[in-house]
């Protein structure tokens, strides 16, 4: 407590805690001044670091080194300053009071770079993941950034590589152990729940960022007033199934029965592995048999993770006498 009219002076150095606010799982990001280390940022985003008491908060000129799947890029972060936070009064004030200055920041808004989150499924496998040249070490979830390094890039654990990631999907999950999970749209009150999807793929796209992620969602929720419908999405290992791999079902069954026979196992093969483009095309073209939009749609969720096949079920649809389904792309 300070005596009563003492006005403390600016200590020989100062103290900063510096907290990133929209900076999601960038635990571990290492953070520059001018150039040189201050240290890495703690798993709530903040960072402590000493100076001399000559350079203040608009002097700082700090930057974060974002993972990219080309390597670290450096990003300056844009502080949150009062008009008076360089002042001696407010500098001599904080550190006698508080011990510390704290500083509020975000990316900077000339980035220009988006981002993704990455789930890990580590089981009992702690190495680091890597994607491109981003080294995931021990975390369960990160974010990855991109914008010129490409739209996707190798996942590897050691040698080996595990899958492939693509910078369209809102989340990628990474299985480091060879196990099924199963990914499902679960609804509350009013909503009616699909169909859930079971997969063994170690590196899998995903259009949106489950809500629980390796954990039950609750069998209820508390709604809110007038809440008619809820839903939540529900990312858990699942046990595989058993046989052989669908495609393979899928093969034999389109050899014996046609297509008839083939869509379930077909269906199967999709779920299990969005790489498997051949299962896709002849899943589209069987569905369009029936009904086009259908076969459209299938073909539209296969290109949303592999935009480069458009050609090959442009000319499935065609050659199937299906030209509407082919227009429809």
């Amino acid at each position: 407590m300070l005596a009563l009219g003492c006005r403390p002076s600016v200590p020989a150095e100062i103290r900063y805690r510096v907290v990133v606010s929209d900076s999601p799982q960038l635990s571990g990001a290492a953070v520059t001044r001018q150039g040189a280390s201050v240290g890495s940022l703690s798993a709530a985003g903040s960072i402590e670091f000493t100076t001399p008491s000559s350079v203040r908060p608009s002097a700082l000129a700090l930057a974060v080194a974002l993972p990219t799947p080309c390597g670290p890029r450096s990003t300056p972060l844009e502080l949150q300053r009062t008009p008076d936070a360089d002042s001696d009064r407010r500098i001599a004030e904080l550190m006698a009071t508080e011990r510390v200055v704290l500083l509020r920041a975000r990316l900077s808004s000339s980035a220009g770079l988006a981002s993704s989150v990455v789930l890990l499924d580590r089981g009992a496998d702690a190495r680091p993941v890597r994607i491109g040249e981003s080294v995931i070490a021990g975390a369960t979830r990160a974010t990855i950034f991109h914008g010129d390094c490409g739209a996707s890039a190798p996942v590897r654990v050691g040698d080996e590589v595990l899958g492939t990631w693509r910078s369209e999907s809102a989340a990628t999950l990474v299985s480091l152990e060879p196990v099924c999970h199963r990914l499902s749209t679960l609804g509350y009150g009013d909503a009616v729940a699909g169909a859930p999807v079971l997969f063994r793929q170690r590196v899998r796209a995903l259009r949106e960022v489950p809500e629980y992620v390796l954990t039950p969602a609750p069998a209820s929720v508390r709604g809110r007033p007038h809440e008619g419908a809820r839903y939540v999405r529900e990312l858990v290992r699942a046990p595989c199934p058993e046989g052989p791999p669908a495609s393979e079902v899928a093969a034999r069954a389109m050899a014996n029965g046609g297509c008839l026979a083939a869509m379930p196992a077909l269906r199967r093969a999709v779920n299990d592995d969005q790489d498997d483009i051949a299962s896709a095309v002849q899943f589209a073209v069987c569905a369009a048999r029936n009904v086009e939009r259908e076969g459209i749609e299938i073909a539209q969720g296969a290109l949303a993770v592999h935009p480069e096949a458009r050609e090959r079920f442009v000319q499935a649809f065609r050659d199937a006498g299906l030209a509407g389904a082919a227009a429809g792309l």
